[in-house]
């Protein structure tokens, strides 16, 4: 129990990170004064920017945690690898995209919906692809080293 904590504080910081990383860039890019975690329509939203910047660090916490609860989806034995990776895209798509939304990093609009989707896919399949080749790779190197 206590490693699956430790599992999920590291995930949340990870999250953290990245979202703050992330911020840091998009903030120099765009050449701000001051650091932002967001568009100005999400800064709107907040009395404060240590406000703003505090609601949104715990959302990438939150993503964080999001994709290490979906790698335990993978641990069962009871699925299909076809139906656990359906099961990891579906709450991973749902998870990650609700917490994208709330940190205003797109517009609620149809057409970005459309846009982000058709981007999360091809960038899934893409680590799905490469996940897989690798789960080959190392069933043929067990192979290889038990037949002989």
């Amino acid at each position: 129990m206590m490693k699956f904590f430790k599992g999920l504080l590291s995930s949340m910081s990870i999250g953290i990170t990245v979202g703050l990383l992330i911020s840091i860039f998009f903030s120099s890019l765009f050449q701000l004064k001051e650091i932002q975690p967001s568009s100005n329509e999400y800064m709107a939203r907040f009395s404060s920017p240590i406000v703003a910047l505090t609601v949104a660090i715990v959302i990438w916490a939150f993503m964080g945690a999001v994709f290490y609860l979906a790698s335990f989806i993978f641990m069962t034995d009871r699925f299909s690898i076809t139906r656990k990776t359906v099961y990891h895209f579906l709450l991973t798509y749902c998870g990650y995209t609700g917490l994208a939304i709330a940190a205003g990093w797109f517009p609620y609009t149809p057409l970005w919906l459309v846009f982000y989707t058709v981007i999360f896919v091809l960038i899934y399949l893409v680590m799905w692809y490469l996940f897989m080749k690798s789960a080959r790779h190392l069933v043929a190197e067990v192979n290889k080293a038990t037949l002989g």
